[in-house]
């Protein structure tokens, strides 16, 4: 799966769940897809840990883009690159391989990576 496929996920799940004429097979296949969108995007932000050297650096970039949004994930990453800090963790600065992992993680969206 990629991010893109991810986004469109969550926004057919929203679109879904905020329905009041959807049927309950509908909101069940959405919280099924909640799920998996949920699993694959936990395989995504272990990714970037594992491509992280510095564990002190992975644990901080992991507390701050995790999420249960794609959308979130993404937008906590760009957060960073742009700030150089970890934000669940203002104290840790991130360094330039870190930095260069987080932009390498989100660069083309329709990777697939999930």
């Amino acid at each position: 799966m990629t991010l893109n496929n991810a986004f469109c996920t969550e926004k057919n799940i929203f679109l879904i769940e905020k329905n009041p004429a959807a049927s309950e097979e509908q909101r069940k296949k959405a919280q099924e897809l909640r799920k998996r969108n949920a699993a694959d995007l936990q395989r995504f932000l272990a990714q970037i840990e594992n491509s992280i050297s510095s564990s002190t650096q992975a644990e901080a970039v992991v507390k701050s883009i995790s999420s249960d949004s794609a959308v979130k994930a993404v937008l906590n990453i760009r957060d960073m690159i742009s700030s150089g800090l970890a934000h669940a963790s203002n104290e840790v600065t991130l360094d330039e391989e870190t930095i260069d992992t987080l932009r390498d993680s989100i660069a083309n969206l329709n990777r697939e990576y999930l």
